[in-house]
């Protein structure tokens, strides 16, 4: 019983019992005081406790339990560190459309991206070496070094020197921090094919790395014939 409850309670028992009591028989003006005192006291007393009993109702609804909304497609699917066949030879599901499937293949491509264009180490395919600039024609002439495991299956197929456009004045900066500089690849899906293109990330900037073979170079998927691995072709 809350305190106003109480006080009005009080107020009515005192009210009412003051205007029936023999003092009051002889004093009219008083004792109907007292009864109007009683009977206002008497309609807050059950306005509060019909408030009270609504309040009660209101706290012991139940409530529909938070269920945490599914995972949408484009959010990053779960790859182990390391595990760069999952980005490029992925298993199709029994239970999976080759629509849908294709639809995740290019997810885990984007997602392989996004991880090399913020220059994420653990992605790095190899080493770079800046050699000679042409001021005039803006390019790089550079050497390729492919030393990463993953990148080893096929890195026989995979030029050892290319070149990169880039501004004179971003050409100069880059080179002053340094002529080694980490390799990275990107990788597209055209069609039912994977198509790569070594890169070069520096200051924000994704440069591709232009040489004979590397532009248009494709993995094939041969795992549906039983093979194990990717191929250059």
């Amino acid at each position: 019983m809350t305190l106003k409850l109480f006080i009005l309670a009080v107020l009515f028992v005192i009210s009412g019992g003051a205007a029936f009591s023999e003092y009051f028989k002889g004093h009219k003006f008083l004792s109907l005081l007292a009864m109007a005192v009683a009977i206002i006291a008497t309609f807050y007393l059950f306005k509060d406790i019909e408030e009270d009993i609504v309040r009660r109702s209101a706290q012991v609804e139940p409530s529909l339990p938070v269920v945490a909304p599914p995972l949408k497609q484009s959010e990053s699917l779960p790859i182990k560190k390391g595990d760069f066949a999952a980005y490029f030879q992925p298993k199709q599901d029994m239970f999976e459309t080759t629509a849908t499937f294709q639809a995740r293949r290019l997810q885990l491509l984007q997602q392989f991206n996004a991880e090399v264009k913020q220059r994420n180490l653990d992605y790095q395919a190899g080493v770079l070496r800046l050699n000679r600039y042409n001021a005039d024609t803006q390019i790089f002439a550079v050497n390729l070094k492919w030393q990463a495991d993953w990148v080893k299956p096929f890195s026989e197929h995979l030029q050892n020197s290319g070149s990169v456009k880039i501004g004179v004045k971003e050409a100069k900066q880059i080179y002053q921090e340094g002529s080694k500089k980490p390799l990275f690849i990107t990788a597209n899906l055209k069609g039912d094919q994977v198509n790569v293109q070594g890169v070069m990330v520096e200051k924000g900037w994704t440069y591709s790395i232009e040489t004979k073979l590397l532009p248009g170079q494709v993995f094939t998927d041969r795992l549906q014939d039983g093979s194990s691995g990717p191929e250059m072709v």
